[in-house]
């Protein structure tokens, strides 16, 4: 099935890069809309133009409109990816127990772990592969519970 590109209200004659990306939870309307198409968004992608214009837009829209595919299939994918994988860990302890503090742990070699720690005091640690993943990323998929 071939893919149809619709022009929406970005230029698609524009030269498109990803400039950084982000997640923001939707919960008590913290979310965006995506300035090409005007969907809500949580998955943030900031795009810069050759004018040096930027544009918050969602996955989709990003990926459509970016030149260079390398940087969404090997950074910002993955990064979003490791993300929802985080958000399902996480509400799996939500289900049994009341996460009452998380932060990032860094190890003598500089790798990151997320640590979750519930009321009865039990931590669990997952490693963070991507730096987008910060402790408000966390806060964020913490608080859309």
């Amino acid at each position: 099935m071939k893919k149809t590109i619709i022009q929406r209200l970005l230029p698609l004659t524009d030269i498109y890069k990803v400039h950084s990306f982000s997640y923001v939870s939707l919960i008590n309307g913290q979310g965006t809309c995506c300035e090409n198409c005007g969907k809500l968004i949580s998955n943030m992608v900031t795009l810069e133009n050759q004018k040096g214009e930027k544009f918050v837009v969602g996955n989709d829209c990003a990926d459509t409109l970016t030149i260079d595919k390398s940087k969404m299939f090997f950074e910002v994918q993955p990064a979003f990816s490791e993300g929802k994988s985080l958000r399902a860990k996480i509400m799996k302890h939500f289900k049994n127990n009341t996460i009452v503090k998380a932060y990032i742990y860094v190890g003598n070699d500089n790798t990151q772990f997320v640590v979750l720690q519930n009321a009865q005091g039990a931590s669990s640690m997952q490693k963070i592969f991507y730096p987008e993943i910060t402790l408000p990323y966390i806060n964020n998929l913490l608080n859309a519970k």
